[in-house]
């Protein structure tokens, strides 16, 4: 689901670059292989089909991720935000991973990006780490979102 369907920059399935296989999940324009549409803030949000967080079943979401964004430091003048979500089924979002805090994390200050880089990101999804889902059905929500003014 996207905020603009239309949009030339959005969450799509290509065959472009891929850690593995053959296809990739990618935020942009495909076409001109950027996530910025000049004079226009973007966004946009991929989500999973549904699912149950069984209690005492241990989970974890691994991604490859192409981190090919800036460091997040909302300013009068630009911003750029990649999250991942869990809603469960009453609409709440909870907060799984963000960039910024992976950055803060490994000591990333925003002086040097992590551009075109490879990282595997490793998300506890069982129900020790959200003990309030347990049981319930959760989807996984990317929100992504540039702006540059």
């Amino acid at each position: 689901c996207q905020l603009d369907p239309d949009a030339p920059v959005k969450w799509q399935v290509t065959e472009g670059q891929s850690a593995s296989g053959q296809h990739s999940l990618y935020f942009g324009n495909s076409e001109a292989g950027t996530y910025d549409d000049p004079g226009k803030a973007v966004g946009g949000f991929a989500v999973s089909p549904a699912f149950t967080l069984y209690p005492c079943l241990t989970a974890n979401l691994k991604v490859s991720l192409f981190l090919d964004v800036e460091f997040f430091k909302p300013t009068v003048n630009w911003l750029d935000y990649f999250a991942i979500l869990a809603v469960d089924s009453a609409g709440t979002h909870h907060e799984l991973w963000n960039k910024q805090a992976w950055y803060e994390e490994f000591g990333i200050t925003g002086q040097e990006s992590q551009y075109g880089t490879w990282v595997e990101i490793d998300v506890p999804l069982s129900t020790d780490a959200l003990p309030d889902l347990a049981g319930q059905q959760i989807q996984l929500n990317t929100p992504t979102m540039y702006a540059k003014r």
